[in-house]
C-alpha cells in the first residue's frame, strides 16, 4: 500500500509540474514514440521442469481428489514453453524545468504499455522515469553540491529471467539524496566528501487487472521484492597529472 501511495503521489506531482512550470518557464520538451513489434518462443522462460519447487510440488501431492479436479497448473508454470506476439508502446517526454531561480528539475520519462496477443492477463503498463532536482547556481555555497532524484524502473529483478523479457516483469522506485562538497587544495590537487541516502520500494508487477494470482501465492511461485534503506559515504582524494606536474 505505502509503494502504491508513494507511485501515485509522484505520478500527479509531475502532472502538475508539466502543467504548471512548462507554462511559466516556456521550458523545451522532446516528446517521442515508439511501437515495437516482438514474436517471443518462450515468453514465461519455461523449461520441461516447471517453476514448482519440491515444496509446492508436495503441497499439490496434499490436495483431496475433489480438490485437484479443480486444480490447474498456469500456464506460466506448467513447463511447456508459450509463444506469444507482443506489442509495446512508449511515449517519452524529456524537459528541464528552471524553478524560481532557486533549483533545476529535469525529467526523462518513458512510460507505455506491453500487449499480449494471446496472454492477455500479461498485459501491463509500464514506467521508466527519472526526476532529478538541483540547486541553481549561486543559491547555495559553491563548495557543497546537493542533488534529490526520484526513479521508477520497469525491468525483471529475478536473477533466472533472461535480460530483455517482457513477461514477469516488475517495477521499483529508488528515491535518492546526495549531499557533497568539494574543496580545491590547489591548481591539480582537489578533496571531495560525499553522503548518500537511498530508499528503493518494491511495487511489484503492474498488469492491467492487478488480480493477485491467489495460486502463485499459495506455492510461492510469484516474483518478490524487498524494500530497504541504504546510507553510503564516500570521500577521496584527486590529483590531476599535467606535463608542467609529471
Amino acid at each position: 500500500m505505502t509503494s502504491s501511495r508513494i507511485f501515485f503521489t509522484e505520478l500527479f506531482l509531475l502532472s502538475l509540474l508539466l502543467t504548471f512550470p512548462l507554462r511559466q518557464t516556456h521550458a523545451q520538451v522532446a516528446i517521442s514514440i515508439g511501437i515495437q513489434e516482438i514474436f517471443d518462443d518462450n515468453i514465461f522462460l519455461e523449461d520441461d521442469q516447471g517453476a514448482f519447487t519440491d515444496e509446492a510440488r508436495a503441497a499439490i501431492d496434499r490436495l483431496s481428489p475433489s480438490e485437484q479436479l479443480f486444480f490447474s497448473v498456469p500456464d506460466s508454470q506448467n513447463g511447456d514453453p508459450d509463444s506469444d506476439i507482443i506489442s509495446n508502446l512508449t511515449l517519452g517526454l524529456a524537459t528541464s524545468i528552471r524553478l524560481a531561480d532557486i533549483a533545476t528539475l529535469k525529467i526523462d520519462t518513458v512510460g507505455g504499455a506491453v500487449l499480449f496477443n494471446d496472454f492477455s492477463d500479461e498485459n501491463r503498463w509500464t514506467l521508466n522515469s527519472q526526476m532529478e532536482l538541483r540547486p541553481q547556481q549561486g543559491t547555495v555555497p559553491e563548495f557543497l553540491k546537493l542533488a534529490a532524484s526520484s526513479v521508477f524502473t520497469t525491468d525483471s529483478y529475478n536473477i533466472g529471467v533472461a535480460e530483455g523479457t517482457l513477461a514477469r516483469q516488475n517495477m521499483r522506485h529508488n528515491l535518492n539524496l546526495q549531499a557533497g562538497t568539494l574543496h580545491q587544495l590547489s591548481s591539480e590537487r582537489t578533496i571531495d566528501a560525499g553522503y548518500q541516502f537511498q530508499k528503493s520500494d518494491f511495487i511489484g508487477e503492474t498488469t492491467f487487472s492487478g488480480d493477485e494470482d491467489d495460486l502463485a501465492e499459495q506455492f510461492q511461485l510469484d516474483n518478490r521484492g524487498a524494500d530497504y534503506i541504504r546510507h553510503s559515504f564516500s570521500a577521496g582524494l584527486n590529483n590531476q597529472f599535467s606535463e608542467k606536474t609529471s
